[in-house]
């Protein structure tokens, strides 16, 4: 890739129409400055003094976040909150970054999943985050709501050039029903999927798992993929299952492309430490589907979608996200690795 392909696939972005369903939540991070901490006359504990807090969309939320840092403006969000203060914070995020909430179901039957971080502050610069605190739906959706997902997901394809699918949460919006619809509407639109526990359950769309989700789905210790062709093994094994393209994100080893058995592999940029992982798979993507529908070379499309993550694992202490003007800085300082 070299920055005139780069200034194209970029260019294409707001024009393009792009459609997401799966399950978002926001993640919360709470600072205490633990030398605030006075301890409890009631019980013998020193309460966390919070003394900043932050709020910012996760799991399939923070893919359209990345979409829309991209530049993407045609952005269609097929998804569930509850009727509560997450729910609240949710739909503002959601709206500050020029997504309309049309297609967003709200419910007193559901909460809204939220990842909360407590972080410790001290004396010195070191930090400790204290266990997360989860809120995640215990319980199916209900019938009545998948009735609205699955209306609002043939509605929504019928005006897209892509629909994203993040399956993440065991009780999420992406019931065996909306799957089935799912896997009926790739042999209509072009579909990607990332799924964490049922990537192997869809049809006619490519999928994207990372190399753990991928040897999970074919019975295969993810050992093998430092072996001699082990990434490309796994790649063709996966699409020739799945009977569709598929991506296989493979962390610090870069990234492998598999279409009828030819692989295409690009490598990781070498982004010097410190580094966050956390969100670098929502970031890629976010890329690679923005990528694909301009039917860009599976080469270029790749790279895009790692210079995506490139931007955001250097972004240390949130998902983050990367800018069109973040993507060429990146090129140009990582660019000679992909030749």
């Amino acid at each position: 890739m070299n920055p005139q392909i780069l200034e194209q696939m970029l260019e294409k972005i707001p024009s393009l129409r792009v459609s997401l369903i799966g399950d978002g939540c926001i993640d919360v991070y709470w600072h205490a400055d633990m030398r605030l901490s006075e301890l409890s006359r009631e019980v013998p504990q020193h309460p966390l003094p919070i003394v900043e807090e932050r709020f910012s969309l996760g799991a399939g939320a923070n893919v359209l976040a990345n979409l829309a840092a991209l530049g993407a403006k045609n952005i269609q969000y097929i998804g569930c909150i509850g009727n509560d203060w997450r729910g609240v914070i949710f739909k503002k995020l959601l709206l500050e970054i020029g997504v309309a909430d049309d297609f967003l179901i709200a419910s007193d039957k559901i909460i809204t999943p939220a990842y909360c971080k407590p972080i410790r502050h001290g004396i010195s610069d070191v930090t400790s985050e204290d266990p997360r605190i989860d809120f995640c739906n215990r319980t199916p959706l209900p019938e009545e709501l998948e009735e609205q997902v699955i209306a609002s997901l043939r509605k929504a394809a019928e005006n897209t050039d892509i629909l994203i699918v993040c399956d993440q949460f065991q009780n999420g919006c992406i019931t065996q029903r909306v799957l089935d619809v799912i896997n009926e509407l790739g042999n209509r639109i072009p579909v990607i999927v990332d799924s964490r526990d049922r990537v192997g359950d869809y049809r006619n769309a490519m999928i994207k798992p990372n190399e753990v989700e991928a040897c999970r789905c074919l019975g295969l210790s993810p050992e093998i993929v430092s072996e001699p062709q082990g990434a490309e093994k796994i790649a063709r094994a996966l699409e020739e299952k799945n009977k569709h393209p598929v991506v296989v994100t493979l962390g610090a080893q870069g990234a492998i492309r598999c279409e009828n058995g030819e692989c295409v592999r690009v490598p990781a940029a070498p982004v010097p430490p410190p580094i966050d992982f956390v969100g670098a798979g929502d970031s890629f993507l976010a890329g690679f589907a923005l990528a694909y529908p301009q039917q860009s070379s599976p080469r270029d499309a790749l790279i895009f979608a790692t210079l995506v993550s490139a931007v955001t694992i250097a972004k240390i202490g949130t998902t983050g996200v990367a800018t069109p003007q973040e993507m060429r800085e990146t090129l140009t300082r990582y660019g000679d690795c992909f030749e």
